[in-house]
């Protein structure tokens, strides 16, 4: 049987689910256009949802720049150190690079705060962006990238993502 998961005023689209370690619960990313430009909404299911979900917006960005292709990953489940990472392709940028730039965020109750992926210092698009967690839980991320005039893969590792400082200077 068809289920509808998100049904809103206007489109969405790039659906994208992942499962806990154990039990049912399942997380899904998706682009909504709900608000007039693409933005990459969240939320969470324990299955297939009775009702749709109506999501929300974990992006940090208000200029109206579109958010594209999504990808997410967890580790771990809700009884036993649940993380939610989630990346995408950006816009915000394009008008000061010409290029678009992946963000990356771990999912957090609406506390998320989105985390430029890539160098600064090149104009490069950045895209087709894959998401994975390493023995330890921690994030990294592999895509495509044309800095160098040929389309290159890239690679990008956390040894630590956390939301209070262990230290500063």
């Amino acid at each position: 049987t068809n289920v509808p998961i998100v049904t809103k005023p206007g489109n969405q689209t790039n659906p994208v689910i992942a499962t806990e370690a154990t039990g049912t619960i399942l997380h899904l990313l998706w682009v909504d256009e709900t608000a007039g430009n693409k933005d990459i909404y969240y939320a969470a299911s324990n299955g297939l949802p009775e009702t749709s979900l109506a999501g929300r917006n974990i992006v940090d960005d208000n200029s109206g720049a579109d958010q594209l292709t999504p990808v997410i990953i967890t580790t771990g489940s809700t009884v036993a150190g649940l993380r939610v990472f989630a990346c995408w392709q950006d816009t915000r940028n394009v008008s000061k690079s010409g290029n678009t730039d992946l963000y990356f965020v771990e999912v957090n109750h609406g506390k998320e705060t989105n985390v430029f992926v890539g160098n600064n210092a090149t104009s490069s698009n950045k895209s087709a962006s894959v998401i994975g967690v390493d023995k330890y839980g921690y994030p990294y991320l592999v895509w495509a990238d044309d800095r160098n005039q040929n389309i290159d893969i890239y690679y990008a590792g956390s040894t630590f993502v956390h939301s209070n400082a262990l230290a500063s200077q």
